[in-house]
């Protein structure tokens, strides 16, 4: 249908059963829509280029588009036509290109605590319980419903990833290392493994900037972590045994179990009931670092020292008050050592006094690394030698006997 198009023309254009056109006898190629339904929508219709199959171009719903402005619209379609260009191409392009924009504004809004979040509940079913909850603490006082101090991780939750430079990385490393240097090293491997996690991950890509963890004077403001080197000497062994007499009894055995196996304190402290057979006299402990089982000795003692527990909930070492938890070596301990005149070692330091005490026993030395979990090495050992529990336990239980008797602590009722 043709006639020339006017505002009083098309307003009295009624709808019918189906949808109809009215192509308008002044400008070629600009027509009407009307729908069953009764709405009405100009369109243009041409050929890209002048050749090849019509195009039908719509170019807006009437009345919001007045016909002035559909003429306008109507003649730059067609200029663009005539050109060899695709006007709804350019559309749908230029429609792309505004979600694409729209997208991009929403990932520079982005925060690292976004990030952390993600990155945390990615990988938690990967991680052990004791490496998530590193994660978790070095967010506080986020992730958690209690008012903790900030950790240094929490200090930088609020800020956009796109601020995160290198320059601002170092100025929030060097702050943090006036206070607590260790703990900013241990959040800033953390933040690094994040980060390049997020390089590797759509959603995040890009958002950080280029050499914010991994420029020169961004590792060279983390101060390196050094090893404890603070072990128990033999000297020193039967007022440390008088120490922990008097704590809880609960910390007192696992600090006992952690000197006479040189396990690491997060090792120690999650055994469960279910890790010990004490029918065949034997430890299953989960490595810390690498995740893979190992099988050493129940000795006597600490047969009989973690026999007396209680036996609180799932964890050998339970806690009373976190009913599904376990303990935490309390600041009490480290002050009654310093009270009695020893070093303030950290519960990790029984690991090192452990291998220190073994050399006076000249335990070979694959025995001992077998015991605390260590690989071996191509130094120690040309071959690895995967020794049998009743091995281990000779040479452990003299071990055992040893670090006993220098404390003044009698075992003729537990060794022949």
């Amino acid at each position: 249908m043709e006639a020339k198009l006017t505002t009083a023309k098309i307003e009295k254009l009624d709808p019918q059963d189906k949808q109809y056109f009215v192509w308008d006898v002044k400008f070629t190629g600009l027509g009407l829509r009307i729908s069953p339904g009764g709405s009405k929508a100009f369109i243009y219709q041409g050929r890209v280029g002048g050749t090849g199959t019509p195009k039908r171009i719509t170019l807006g719903k009437f009345p919001i588009m007045s016909l002035q402005d559909a003429i306008d619209a109507a003649s730059e379609a067609s200029k663009q036509l005539a050109s060899g260009i695709d006007p709804s191409r350019t559309k749908a392009d230029n429609l792309a290109k505004n979600k694409a924009f729209a997208r991009e504004q929403v990932r520079k809004q982005l925060t690292f605590g976004d990030l952390f979040t993600h990155y945390i509940d990615t990988h938690k079913s990967e991680w052990s319980k004791t490496y998530l909850n590193d994660h978790y603490q070095a967010a506080r006082p986020h992730l958690t419903d209690k008012p903790y101090m900030p950790q240094p991780i929490g200090n930088i939750w609020e800020v956009s990833l796109a601020e995160l430079t290198p320059d601002f990385v170092e100025t929030w490393i060097r702050k943090e290392n006036e206070t607590r240097a260790t703990t900013m090293a241990k959040n800033f491997r953390m933040f690094k493994a994040c980060a390049n996690w997020a390089e590797d991950t759509d959603k995040y890509a890009g958002l950080i900037p280029n050499k914010t963890y991994n420029s020169r004077k961004v590792n060279k403001s983390v101060q390196s972590v050094r090893a404890h080197k603070g072990a128990l000497q033999k000297q020193q062994l039967e007022t440390w045994f008088g120490v922990v007499d008097q704590i809880d009894e609960v910390q007192r055995a696992a600090l006992i179990c952690m000197l006479m196996n040189g396990s690491r304190p997060g090792e120690m402290l999650q055994l469960k009931w279910t890790d010990i057979d004490f029918e065949w006299n034997t430890i299953k402990i989960v490595d810390k670092v690498d995740q893979w089982e190992r099988i050493i000795p129940l000795t006597p003692f600490t047969k009989q020292t973690i026999q007396n527990l209680p036996r609180v909930n799932e964890f050998v070492f339970g806690s009373k008050v976190k009913q599904e938890g376990y303990i935490e070596i309390t600041k009490k301990y480290r002050t009654l050592l310093v009270e009695s005149g020893l070093p303030s070692l950290p519960p990790k330091a029984m690991r090192k006094s452990f291998r220190t005490l073994s050399e006076w026993v000249d335990v070979p030395r694959g025995i001992v690394n077998q015991v605390m979990g260590h690989r071996p090495s191509a130094i120690d050992e040309k071959h690895y030698v995967d020794r049998p529990i009743d091995l281990l336990r000779m040479w452990h239980g003299r071990i055992e006997q040893f670090i006993l008797k220098e404390a003044g602590i009698n075992t003729d009722h537990l060794y022949d």
